[in-house]
């Protein structure tokens, strides 16, 4: 669990728990705001809070940047280096996601979202912006940036109900731009997927430039029998995970929520950076990963459609297993 908390944590600061570093074509606020926590030396306490069903969750982490590196403590130390994201297991860094696939581009937010604008509080002793990010008369982000050097203190998203669903703010901050450049990996292993153009994949995958709610195709990437196909709305990042073969109940990870998407039974499961579902249609098994409320979500992967293929099934189970587990574990 702690991983995924930083992984959330990261991916609100410097971008990207979906998707990996993004390009916007307009860019947003948020956009700014990660691109100053790359550019500036800063160190401090970080509380991640979100709901869970009914529930209320809550962790803190440390973190420190200076020198274009960004690093989060903790029994899995997560790090933003320049345009890569690393993680620190088995006393080595693995690449979850290379400079190599920079810069993904995003669609124009303005098409769906409007950003308004006013002073915020003091938080931490320094002055602040809030940026609202609204659809229509509801508020789906509200973002706290730190009006001189431009850094996210805070940002809070909230669900069709108007509740907060998640949040990611500092607790503690210490800004100092004369701070020493961190270490960075002297060397690195990856398990990343790597690049495909479109038209490279065939059969059962599926690949559509539009998904519901205004998402567009920005990549796709593949790994073996698995594919990757990440979406955008502007503002959110949503990954469509494919690989051939069949999900019964019983190989569902413990702990999801049913839910019926597109007539197919599938899994709901939150986590600190946001949601994770699961479903078969046809003889595809899918896994959707985004950073966007659960409304949101459902109203993009309506649209996904399924197709037959051979059975692999065994390998995903025992990979959703894996990454799903972490959700109970440490609650």
């Amino acid at each position: 669990m702690k991983a995924l908390v930083g992984a959330a944590a990261l991916a609100v600061i410097v971008g990207g728990a979906a998707a990996g570093p993004v390009a916007a074509d307009s860019e947003t606020a948020l956009d700014q705001a990660r691109r100053s926590a790359q550019a500036s030396s800063f160190s401090g306490v970080v509380d991640v809070v979100w709901r869970d069903g009914k529930v209320m969750r809550e962790r803190q982490l440390t973190v420190k940047a200076a020198g274009g590196v960004l690093l989060f403590g903790g029994p899995t130390p997560l790090m933003a280096l320049d345009q890569a994201r690393l993680v620190h297991e088995d006393a080595a860094w693995d690449v979850l996601w290379p400079a190599a696939f920079a810069r993904l581009s995003r669609p124009d937010s303005g098409t769906k979202y409007e950003q308004r604008v006013s002073v915020g509080p003091k938080m931490l002793g320094y002055d602040t912006i809030i940026v609202d990010i609204r659809r229509g008369e509801r508020v789906r982000e509200r973002l706290y940036v730190e009006q001189f050097f431009g850094l996210l203190l805070r940002r809070e998203q909230f669900d069709d109900r108007g509740r907060i669903q998640r949040s990611v703010g500092f607790r503690e901050l210490r800004i100092d731009a004369a701070a020493p450049p961190l270490p960075r990996p002297v060397s690195t292993a990856t398990r990343a997927l790597r690049s495909v153009a479109v038209d490279e994949l065939h059969g059962a995958y599926s690949a559509p430039v539009v998904l519901g709610d205004g998402y567009r195709r920005t990549g796709a990437f593949r790994q073996g029998d698995v594919v990757q196909v990440v979406y955008s709305d502007g503002i959110y990042d949503l990954s469509v995970f494919e690989q051939r073969g069949r999900l019964g109940s019983k190989a569902a990870p413990r702990g999801g929520r049913p839910v019926r998407i597109a007539g197919a039974k599938g899994w709901h499961y939150t986590w600190p950076g946001g949601q994770l579902i699961l479903w078969q249609a046809g003889r595809t098994v899918y896994t959707v990963v985004a950073d966007a409320p659960y409304d949101d979500v459902v109203g993009a992967i309506r649209t996904v459609k399924g197709s037959s293929g051979p059975s692999v099934a065994y390998r995903f189970r025992q990979a959703c297993r894996s990454l799903v587990a972490t959700f109970t574990d440490d609650r």
